[in-house]
């Protein structure tokens, strides 16, 4: 980071803001990470055939991207 003015407040939002986008990059990976390892368990139990495995991974990257999004507040 780069200050261009002789203040710290902007150095201070800054800090705020990269806090918010790194929980929110967090939250993303562990809900991708849980909801994959659950269709795993489920597709290696049977109960889940490898196309609705397919779509159900397609719904898990679109609800990530999704969430991510929520950090251009």
């Amino acid at each position: 980071m780069v200050l261009l003015v002789d203040e710290l407040a902007p150095l201070i939002k800054a800090m705020a803001v990269a806090r918010r986008s790194r929980n929110i990059a967090l939250q993303s990976v562990f809900a991708g990470l849980g909801l994959s390892l659950a269709a795993m368990a489920a597709a290696a139990l049977g109960y889940l055939p490898p196309v609705q495995g397919a779509l159900f991974q397609e719904v898990v990257v679109v609800a990530v991207i999704l969430n991510a999004l929520r950090a251009l507040r």
